[in-house]
């Protein structure tokens, strides 16, 4: 979404989820048309870098898109997932912005989870 500024310039809003995941303020419309048109390539091809998973925090931005998902998944599912996230998610890996999560660190929490004695049915559907 673009728009202008009272100080002449273009503000682009970029939307996922309905969450917005970055925006960039531009001097001139034909550039700002241009980067808007570039992210939502990205997003679409589920290569865009956004900001936001680069600062927030992981648990911020999963419950931010939880909530955006009120009334469109079922509301048992919605609960089971964020008990998931605020039960199992360890701290280490919740603070971390989402850009900063390995795979690698997501197999460890698994192996920890399994070796704590959690059953390997519960930390299939967490993976999922």
């Amino acid at each position: 979404m673009i728009t202008k500024q009272a100080s002449g310039k273009y503000r682009v809003r970029i939307y996922a989820g309905g969450v917005e995941v970055t925006s960039k303020m531009f001097s001139r419309k034909q550039d700002a048309t241009r980067w808007e048109q570039d992210q939502h390539l990205a997003l679409r091809d589920g290569e865009f870098s956004k900001r936001v998973g680069k600062t927030l925090p992981f648990r911020e931005i999963a419950s931010k898109f939880l909530d955006t998902k009120n009334g469109v998944m079922n509301g048992q599912s919605l609960d089971t997932i964020r008990y998931a996230v605020t039960t199992y998610l360890p701290e280490r890996i919740s603070k971390l912005p989402a850009g900063k999560i390995t795979p690698q660190m997501l197999e460890r929490w698994y192996d920890e989870m399994l070796s704590a004695g959690y059953e390997r049915s519960t930390v299939v559907r967490i993976r999922t």
